[in-house]
């Protein structure tokens, strides 16, 4: 992430002196009421918009692919019925989130279940450990088509929803609408898998498929 941060930073700092048509010289000049983001603020989402556009939407892939693999009965479901496949991607979102867990600190005490958490403290919000809430969702462990998914934390929720959700949501239906419709069969090597190591994201960093 320091190595990120440098690149990003020198980057920012030539489209200062020299813009071109991307989104980084967009948010460098980009003004509202007379404010504009500094070089920090600019490093530091256009950072967040690379680590979320990339390893979320790869670990949403991989663990989209192994629920498939893990429950033969899903994929012969949604290649019979390709309109479950939006079911399938909200309810794999729910299963196994892409993104388990953020920090958070409140601006004001909270009490929660008989037990105070003070103003400024850290909070490690498990949207995982949410997503399996037996008290909000039957049978939190099974993965089921017909769940009201869209109630999940998977992207977060309030003012720390996550912006991209729209084109994560609609990257993967298509991904798996184009897939699953010439295959039949989807294989994976769990000897050869590899989980990614970063705590509060859950994928693959290498995960062996056959598609066949």
């Amino acid at each position: 992430m320091r190595e990120l941060n440098r690149y990003i930073g020198a980057l920012a700092a030539e489209r200062i002196e020299h813009p071109t048509d991307d989104l980084l010289s967009a948010m460098i000049e980009a003004e509202s009421d007379g404010q504009k983001l500094d070089l920090d603020q600019v490093v530091v989402t256009t950072m967040t918009f690379l680590t979320a556009g990339f390893e979320s939407t790869n670990n949403c892939f991989t663990n989209l692919a192994y629920a498939l693999a893990q429950h033969p009965e899903l994929l012969d479901t949604v290649r019979r019925d390709p309109t479950r496949v939006g079911d399938f991607v909200e309810e794999g979102i729910r299963w196994d989130a892409p993104a388990q867990g953020f920090v958070r600190s409140p601006t004001t005490d909270v009490d929660m279940h008989g037990k105070t958490i003070p103003a400024g403290a850290q909070v490690l919000l498990h949207l995982g450990s949410a997503n399996r809430d037996e008290r909000r969702f039957a049978e939190p462990d099974q993965f089921l088509l017909d769940r009201d998914g869209r109630r999940h934390l998977g992207f977060g929720q309030g003012v720390h929803f996550c912006v991209g959700a729209p084109l994560a949501r609609t990257m993967a239906q298509v991904a798996f609408e184009e897939l699953l419709a010439v295959s039949d069969r989807w294989q994976i090597d769990l000897a050869g898998a590899e989980r990614v190591t970063t705590p509060n994201f859950r994928g693959f960093a290498r995960l062996p498929l056959t598609i066949r």
